[in-house]
């Protein structure tokens, strides 16, 4: 172990470890901005801020301690500009909430704690609009102004970091060398440290990496190289007094968070730089570094809290950017929008951004059309598999880097139901949670609402999934699965069916869902749902696999279940675990 001596070096973290899934931030921070401006300071307030949020199905649980929770969700908001502190440091004193109105007039705040910024209420725009080239655009700029230290950050002594930009350099850096780019450990052991920004620092942790790359690479045999990263983690963790397992957490959340920016993404287990994105990168790269937290705090705050000025802005390179992304959609043969003729240099920077987001939107749901025609394909399969049975337990889910299972489950089973084809309608109606230009999800379904819904020729069929087993999952589930059920039903003349997924089906589930029956006011509806296992669910998808079937024979499994549905719960059960055998074991 390496001793631990010398004065203690900082390190960096963008948001918080806590709020390990940022894609969550935009629910959060609606929930912020509708009940809580002003108002969650306090450990009372705090903790009924955390426990919105579990009741708005934002979190799972918040753990004993509610109102830390609460506090680390606001803290998230304020380090990423989304909402005010209740204080900045300006010039070595603290300058409260009070002041920001006449300092910053342009921003049109009350100045009260914690108070809802103009980038803030971009943010909750481009959510509701569920763009996801506009939700990139204000994590871009966010995170492109983001330095250290700062008025909302002050606690980072001798020297000016932007933390963001330097992952930038570092990754184009690695680029430019032909080189691989940065996994976990190479970030939290090389970049989480704080230290001073000049033009030497991305080039010297690049050589960092290599000499730590070319001395694992000699080794022989996974156990030593295992222990060099243990090693290599264990020296800065001496530098900073953060625990080795606290470092790979930073870089993970390092990770996730800069993601959010589109300009990012994963290869493998690193993360690089996007290919369409490098003009813009570089455009980036290429402005003067310099730092005004402290030189300038209030212009610093003024351009946080309404966003960073981007190239995107500049209407040229929106223009060429805008040609790049209709070049790219034009290969799909889908047509523009109308608005492309009538552009030009004169164009308001606003309406080219407002077109730029619509096309690069019109292009991932071009992708997602590709995407879903892929997933009978043998690769795809098998990949579904895999994340099925990750997530069937909570080790398997780490195994793979799942940082949100709920939402990762509804993928992986929405994609199945996409490999049996045959689906009416378009491929983004049939899904209601978000997906990245990865086509990832970006958040779990929302509520009043199913999670799924795929139109067949013959019959309509709503899929909800969950990872609960306990008797929580009938409390949760059971009324709102039978209510998005009825509301398909009431819109369709085919017969609608539902299927409710879960790792173990809880017997007070079973019961709820025999009744068949879902009353809206006095009038019954009736609801045919049938609940089966993720285990047997992918089986079904194995089975589909080797002998790919129509939805029709989906729909008799369904309809042989539902004949077989009675009140009593171990009985029902083990007559759709007959009906599923039958299916996995008919010949040909």
């Amino acid at each position: 172990m390496i001793k631990k001596s010398g004065p203690r070096i900082p390190v960096w973290n963008l948001g918080n470890t806590t709020l390990r899934n940022p894609n969550r931030i935009a629910r959060g921070l609606r929930l912020f901005a509708e009940e809580f401006q002003g108002k969650v300071y306090g450990d009372a307030a705090e903790a009924k801020f955390s426990a919105r949020l579990a009741e708005k199905g934002i979190v799972e649980t918040t753990g004993e301690n509610a109102a830390w929770f609460g506090r680390k969700w606001r803290s998230a908001f304020v380090k990423l500009g989304f909402a005010t502190n209740k204080e900045a440091r300006i010039q070595n004193k603290k300058v409260s909430a009070e002041l920001f109105p006449s300092n910053l007039p342009e921003l049109g705040l009350r100045g009260v704690p914690f108070e809802l910024t103009p980038v803030g209420g971009r943010l909750l725009q481009a959510s509701q609009a569920e763009s996801s080239a506009a939700i990139e655009d204000v994590y871009l700029r966010q995170l492109a102004m983001l330095e250290l230290p700062s008025p909302i950050e002050p606690a980072f002594p001798n020297g000016n970091l932007k933390p963001f930009v330097l992952l930038l350099h570092v990754l184009d850096l690695l680029r430019s060398q032909n080189l691989p780019g940065l996994n976990k450990i190479e970030i939290g052991a090389f970049l989480q440290t704080f230290h001073n920004h000049d033009s030497d620092l991305s080039a010297s942790i690049v050589s960092e990496v290599q000499k730590y790359r070319k001395k694992r690479k000699s080794l022989s045999g996974e156990v030593a190289r295992r222990d060099l990263d243990r090693q290599i983690l264990e020296r800065s963790s001496a530098l900073t007094r953060v625990k080795p397992d606290s470092l790979r957490d930073y870089a993970d959340t390092t990770a996730r968070y800069s993601i959010l920016t589109g300009v990012i993404t994963w290869e493998g287990s690193r993360l690089v730089l996007r290919e369409n994105k490098i003009p813009l990168i570089e455009a980036i790269l290429d402005e003067p570094l310099s730092f005004i937290g402290q030189s300038d705090p209030w212009r610093y705050l003024k351009e946080f809290y309404m966003g960073k000025r981007l190239p995107l802005d500049d209407s040229v390179f929106a223009l060429r950017d805008i040609e790049g992304l209709s070049d790219e959609l034009r290969k799909f043969d889908l047509p523009m929008p109308p608005e492309i003729a009538t552009i030009s240099a004169s164009t308001s920077i606003q309406d080219l951004n407002s077109l730029r987001y619509k096309i690069a939107d019109r292009l991932t749901l071009a992708r997602e059309e590709a995407f879903a025609s892929m997933q009978c394909e043998a690769s795809a399969l098998s990949e579904i598999d895999k994340y099925l049975e990750a997530l069937g337990t909570s080790a398997g889910a780490k195994a793979l880097a799942i940082f949100d299972p709920p939402a990762y489950l509804e993928w992986a089973v929405w994609r199945a139901f996409l490999a049996f084809d045959r689906i009416v309608g378009t491929i983004s109606s049939t899904r209601r949670f978000p997906l990245d230009q990865d086509l990832r999800p970006r958040d779990v379904a929302p509520g009043n609402g199913a999670d799924m819904v795929f139109e067949f020729d013959d019959f309509v069929l709503v899929v909800e999934v969950t990872l609960l087993s306990t008797s929580r999952q009938e409390a949760a589930e059971g009324e709102p699965v039978r209510r998005h059920v009825a509301m398909v039903s009431s819109t369709t003349h085919k017969p609608s069916f539902g299927l409710f997924i879960a790792p173990k089906i809880d017997p007070n589930t079973l019961f709820t869902f025999s009744s068949g029956l879902w009353y809206r006011e006095a009038e019954s509806v009736q609801v045919d749902i049938v609940p089966i296992t993720l285990a047997q669910f992918r089986n079904i998808v194995r089975h589909f696999q080797r002998k790919p079937f129509p939805p029709q024979q989906l729909r008799s499994l369904l309809e042989a279940c539902l004949v077989a549905r009675t009140s009593d719960p171990a009985q029902w059960l083990g007559s759709i675990a007959e009906e599923i055998d039958k299916l996995l074991n008919a010949r040909d």
